[in-house]
């Protein structure tokens, strides 16, 4: 599936609900991000 956004923010933190079934292939920056934030996620709990 394909997806075309001008907010990379606001693509990850929608991708947060589906985040256990799903596999961002690209950009990077995507993986990059949706990776930190769950590290933040992880500290926070």
């Amino acid at each position: 599936m394909t997806f075309v956004t001008s907010s990379l923010e606001g693509f990850i933190h929608w991708i947060l609900m589906m985040a256990d079934k799903i596999r961002i292939i690209s950009p990077p920056e995507a993986k990059d991000r949706l990776r930190e934030l769950l590290e933040e996620i992880k500290r926070n709990m």
